[in-house]
């Protein structure tokens, strides 16, 4: 009864590591997947980020026999800095915003837009956003 015993608690540890491995390659898979149906919509005025540490703008796009390449500008100001980056090295789209300050360092805009206005636009959207919530809230306390 004893070896019996022990064989079953291996055999249940087997099966839960391969269960375990199974469920992180399908993880891992549709990670993947997802982030090369990402670069596969990027197109010419897009922001990425490269696993480097650029950031930059997509110039051109174009195929090689190493696959797809992108030609990033990663330059912010009026002189182009280009760079030709493989597919591979693509972290992901930049969603930063650059923020910038007065000389008492107040915050004047994010990414070119007055604070005020950016304000107003997010302020909005929540409304908007609260507005659809509430309805919904609405529409299941009725049925």
């Amino acid at each position: 009864m004893g070896q019996n015993g022990g064989m079953i608690g291996i055999l249940i540890l087997i099966v839960f590591v391969v269960f375990y491995m199974i469920i992180t390659i399908k993880k891992q898979q549709k990670s993947m997947m997802e982030m090369e149906t990402k670069l596969g919509q990027l197109k010419p005025g897009d922001k990425v980020k490269t696993y480097n540490g650029f950031y930059g703008t997509i110039t051109k796009i174009y195929d090689t026999t190493d696959g797809k390449v992108f030609t990033l500008n990663i330059s912010q100001n009026q002189n182009e800095c280009l760079v030709d980056v493989n597919v591979r090295n693509i972290a992901g789209v930049d969603t930063k915003q650059v923020i910038e300050y007065d000389k008492d360092m107040n915050v004047i805009s994010l990414d070119g837009v007055p604070v005020e206005e950016a304000l107003k636009n997010s302020e909005s959207e929540s409304a908007d956003n609260q507005t659809k919530i509430d309805g919904q809230n609405a529409n299941d306390s009725n049925e």
